[in-house]
C-alpha cells in the first residue's frame, strides 16, 4: 500500500448561514479517482471529543468529475455553528481509505438577519 502525506493543512472560511457555497477539492494525478468509489467530506470541532458538524458524501452533496471533488454546502451545514472547526476529506475503494486534505473550518458568525 503507497503513503500519501498532507503536506499543507488548509484554511475553508465560510459566513455562518451562507449558502449555496461549494468547496472544490483537485485531487492530484498521482491519485487516479476512477478507481475510487467513496468520498467524505467531515467537518469537526475542535474540542477534544470532535464532535461531528456535518457530513457530506457522494449520495448527500459530493459530486465528482475526473480529477476534481465538489462539495455542496447548504444554509443548515453552517447556520449556528460559528467558530474555528477542522474538517478532512477522505477518499476510499476496497480495502483502502485515504486522507487526501484536511485543515481549519472557520465559520464566521452571521453579521445581517
Amino acid at each position: 500500500m503507497t503513503a500519501y502525506l498532507i503536506s499543507k493543512r488548509i484554511a475553508i472560511v465560510r459566513q455562518e448561514g451562507d449558502f449555496p457555497a461549494e468547496i472544490v477539492i483537485t485531487v492530484p494525478e498521482l491519485i487516479n479517482m476512477d478507481l475510487y468509489t467513496g468520498v467524505v467530506f467531515n467537518v469537526y470541532e475542535s474540542t477534544i471529543e470532535a464532535a461531528l458538524v456535518f457530513s457530506k458524501d457522494l449520495t448527500n452533496g459530493v459530486s465528482v468529475t475526473d480529477q476534481v471533488i465538489t462539495v455542496s454546502l447548504v444554509e443548515a451545514d453552517t447556520l449556528g455553528s460559528s467558530g474555528r472547526h477542522n474538517w478532512e476529506c477522505e477518499i476510499s475503494k476496497a480495502g483502502e481509505k485515504i486522507t487526501i486534505g484536511e485543515g481549519s473550518f472557520i465559520v464566521k458568525s452571521k453579521l445581517i438577519e
